[in-house]
């Protein structure tokens, strides 16, 4: 499981990552970036939210 808790707020995580650490599937994470739900930020070609938007996405799931 990948673990935030040592991670600091505007550190930016991949969606992989946030699926991993919500416990869900990457499908899941793609729609909630899509319905704006969670916040994300295209760089590079990736898609990238912060440690502290997936902390709030998580808690309002």
């Amino acid at each position: 499981m990948y673990e935030t808790s040592r991670q600091s707020q505007d550190a930016l995580l991949t969606l992989d990552k946030v699926a991993v650490m919500a416990k869900v599937d990457l499908g899941t994470v793609q729609a909630a970036v899509r319905d704006r739900k969670l916040v994300a930020q295209q760089r590079q070609g990736e898609w990238l939210a912060t440690v502290a938007d997936v902390r709030k996405w998580i808690g309002r799931r």
